[in-house]
């Protein structure tokens, strides 16, 4: 199963890409090898483990309109077969063109946690695997100063990068969870 996507080139022809789709399956019938639990229920009440059984269709492989026609990024994605995780569907590696390739982990992976906070599963780590090196990049979220909200990224050179940002949880701000600010590992704004 894929997709043609043609645009007009530069020099007046037509430059294809083909996008290669795939299913993942997450989960099982209960008590099946690869079952996977989330906490469910209503608001307010005493959460229930509730079985997660699911497919969904995902990008498996991007082939570039280059020569020669096998330059292409491929993804996989945490499912059933990745272990020790037991992902829920997120995107775990994506091996680039150049034989290089990028993982990554989630705040959420393997727990049992609401479908709310599965949902809000955010990078945690990146690591990107090129020329016999790794860089490893680290995030966190919704840190808290006293007084302001911000996000730090952590590049490989030890370098960080704080973006802050206005309170996530007000709503009567439209501007809320906004970013008004970021600081670069050498200190400016």
């Amino acid at each position: 199963m894929n997709d043609t996507i043609t645009v007009p080139s530069f020099d007046g022809g037509a430059s294809t890409w083909l996008v290669n789709w795939t299913y993942v399956t997450i989960g099982d019938e209960p008590n099946g090898p690869n079952e996977r639990i989330y906490q469910c229920g209503l608001s307010g009440q005493t959460p229930i483990n509730c079985n997660l059984h699911t497919q969904f269709r995902v990008v498996s492989q991007i082939d570039l309109p280059t020569t020669p026609s096998s330059t292409h990024y491929q993804f996989e994605y945490s499912d059933n077969y990745d272990t020790p995780s037991f992902g829920f569907g997120e995107l775990h590696k994506m091996i680039l063109p150049t034989d290089g390739y990028i993982t990554y982990e989630y705040s959420q992976q393997g727990l049992v946690k609401p479908l709310d906070d599965l949902l809000d599963n955010r990078v945690v780590s990146k690591k990107v695997y090129h020329d016999g090196n790794v860089d490893w990049w680290q995030y966190s979220y919704d840190n808290w100063t006293g007084s302001e909200y911000y996000n730090q990224i952590t590049s490989p050179d030890s370098g960080e990068t704080k973006n802050y940002y206005y309170c996530p949880s007000c709503l009567s701000l439209w501007y809320r969870g906004l970013v008004y600010k970021t600081v670069l590992p050498n200190g400016t704004s």
